[in-house]
């Protein structure tokens, strides 16, 4: 230290206690003088310490400015080096700052993008509970200015329960649990908007990136109620093309008798379906003038029933009927804002309490039979127009169920009529073969009294008299005759229902072989030629199917032309049935007498000419239809002849092949 700061230290001390002295502080007192000289002494001494240290420090700048000013190669050197290390710092600084700029850009840019985002955006601070940030679909969500949401707990937002009777605060709770944990939550809640208004939501939520202390979550919220209500009406719509397809198969099955209870299960079930309180079928009487319920359903909770099948005037519903008589559904979602024209409807309803009401013709016009309505008493429901077909194809159900009870109920009629005529027919039909067999029974006593004393008349006194006589007992022997061939054909014709035998296994080539056995002898004085193919085995009366073989063959070669007669007897299987038929070369029949030949008594020809009574095609008739068989008549094609075919069931349970 150099002696020239320690001087000026001495001059300090002594000139600040000569002061001392001179200001009276210490007044001749030694200890006091002592005790202040050591204080300043060192005060001194600190201060030429200070100044000579200042002294040193100025010196090493004063030569470091020197050196500065005349630098060596080196230093000039690192100078440079420096210069560039600055410049190159500098151009970075610009490049932090460029790239600051930029993404101060496209935050703005994302920030815009998210505050025109069509869904709703927030962001929550956890640690605080409340919304941090929103973007404008938000703030048009919820009704509810920005500022007014901004700070506040989300459980404003929501009602005291969710939808499906979880709270608000609970469902806010396991929301941010499950988004700290790191899952990305989808959920659907109910948010309350600003004017009370609840919206279906969907909520995303997840956990953003965060600062310590400052932990968020962002998400969006999207209303879904168009979603869930075309949802809704989807499903409304399956469950109503299910119920309608199972009651379209369930009215197929229904018998008259079940038709009122089945119309009314439908109305019920439909009634139910669309939630509706009371399901009334209404039927235009009096050529349309009037109308009458003809069914009704109300559910539990709807007063006692009113008395719907009292007529009704079609005039009271003049506005609604112009629709429904063009076919179309009448959906009146609020009965006070029908128009004008509707003021009756609107007062007759409104008096019954209905505040909405749908009503469905039963039928497309032309002829549109009645109405169904559907009815919501106290409250009101909009009918969904896209459900309004499946409407339509229930009261043409409904229609049609009705339509078909009125045609069963008169076929029912008919048939008691049908049945009690037959009945009646039986009757007289027993009868009358009763009658036929007593009478022919009977008859056979008389012929025969005429027939043996005609007999004896002509032995004894024919030629005795003149030839007038005899040709008058020539003639009562011929109608004795015919009168005894007559009596035995309709003994034959009354005995086939009247004492039948049980059917059994019948071979129909053996029963042939015997017929024709027993017309051997006309077979043989005519020269007929008789061919056939192989024939099944039946099940049949032998003894009928003989006779029928017997009648058919013998008219065949009785009705004969100039040639010899030749008959051709035919067999083919057509599905379950024997088709036989039985083909001559006589002198045929006209197409109109082909239904009349099997009448009885019924004759084309002269007696004289062709002899016979008339019944043995009319007993070929009753003995194929007690076969459950048919029986036709043609002329040939070829103008020769006339073919009769008849029908037998096949057996059942065989092959029944043609022997």
């Amino acid at each position: 230290m150099k002696l020239k700061y320690y001087f000026a230290a001495a001059v300090i001390a002594a000139s600040a206690l000569v002061s001392a002295v001179i200001l009276g502080w210490v007044e001749g007192n030694a200890a006091t003088l002592a005790a202040l000289s050591l204080p300043l002494f060192l005060i001194g001494t600190a201060a030429a310490w200070f100044l000579d240290a200042l002294d040193r420090r100025l010196s090493d700048l004063s030569q470091t400015a020197r050196s500065l000013a005349a630098p060596t190669r080196a230093q000039a050197a690192e100078l440079a080096r420096t210069d560039d290390s600055v410049t190159v710092i500098a151009r970075s600084l610009d490049g932090v700052q460029q790239r600051m700029t930029e993404l101060q850009t496209r935050f703005e840019q994302q920030r815009a993008i998210a505050e025109h985002a069509p869904d709703a955006m927030w962001v929550l601070h956890v640690e605080s509970g409340t919304v941090a940030d929103v973007n404008q679909s938000f703030v048009d969500l919820c009704g509810i200015p920005r500022e007014q949401i901004i700070g506040v707990t989300p459980r404003v937002f929501g009602p005291r329960l969710q939808a499906d009777g979880t709270p608000s605060a609970d469902f806010l709770r396991t929301l941010i649990q499950h988004s700290l944990a790191g899952e990305r939550v989808i959920t659907t809640c109910t948010l309350l908007t600003g004017n009370g208004e609840r919206v279906a939501c969907e909520v995303r939520a997840a956990k953003l990136p965060s600062l310590p202390g400052r932990t968020l979550l962002g998400g969006t919220i999207i209303d879904i109620s168009d979603r869930l209500a075309a949802e809704r009406l989807a499903a409304d719509r399956l469950a109503f093309e299910a119920l309608i397809s199972r009651l379209s198969t369930e009215m197929i099955t229904y018998d008259s008798r079940q038709i009122d209870e089945g119309i009314a299960h439908a109305l019920e079930e439909v009634g139910r379906l669309m939630q509706a309180d009371r399901c009334t079928v209404w039927l235009y009487q009096d050529a349309g003038q009037t109308m009458r319920g003809s069914h009704e359903w109300h559910a539990p909770d709807v007063a006692a029933p009113r008395d719907y099948t009292e007529p009704t005037s079609i005039g009271h519903f003049a506005w609604t009927q112009s629709f429904l008589q063009r076919g179309e559904i009448v959906n009146v979602a609020r009965v006070s804002d029908l128009p004008d024209e509707a003021d009756h409807e609107r007062r007759l309803w409104a008096e019954s309490g209905i505040k909405s009401i749908v009503l469905v013709p039963l039928r497309p016009p032309p002829s549109v039979p009645g109405v169904v309505s559907f009815e919501w008493i106290d409250r009101e429901r909009v009918w969904p127009p896209e459900l309004v077909f499946l409407l339509t194809v229930f009261g043409e159900m409904v229609s049609n169920l009705l339509s078909r009870q009125v045609v069963e109920r008169e076929l029912a009629r008919q048939r008691e009529t049908l049945e009690r005529s037959i009945a009646e027919l039986t009757r007289s039909n027993s009868e009358l073969q009763r009658f036929a067999y007593a009478a022919s029974h009977d008859l056979q006593e008389p012929l025969r009294a005429i027939s043996g004393f005609s007999d004896l008349l002509t032995r004894r006194y024919k030629g005795r008299i003149d030839a007038t006589a005899d040709e008058y007992l020539d003639f009562v022997r011929d109608a004795a005759g015919r009168m005894r061939g007559m009596i035995t054909h309709l003994l034959d014709y009354s005995r086939i229902d009247a004492s039948p035998r049980p059917f059994e296994v019948c071979d129909l080539t053996a029963v042939l072989s015997l017929a024709l056995a027993n017309l051997h002898a006309s077979i043989e004085e005519l020269d007929a030629r008789i061919d056939h193919d192989p024939l099944p085995s039946v099940m049949g009366d032998p003894s009928q199917l003989l006779q029928l073989l017997q009648n058919l063959i013998s008219n065949a070669i009785k009705f004969h032309s100039d040639a010899p007669p030749h008959v051709r007897i035919e067999c083919r299987r057509e599905g379950d049935q024997w088709c036989i038929a039985v083909r001559d070369n006589g002198i045929g029949i006209r197409h109109e007498d082909a239904e009349r030949i099997f009448e009885v008594f019924k004759r084309l020809h002269a007696a004289d000419r062709y002899p016979g009574s008339g019944i043995g095609l009319s007993v070929c008739k009753r003995i194929i239809e007690r076969h459950r068989g048919q029986i036709r008549a043609w002329p040939n094609e070829d103008g020769v002849g006339t073919t009769l075919s008849f029908t037998l069931p096949v057996r059942s349970g065989t092959a029944d092949a043609i022997a």
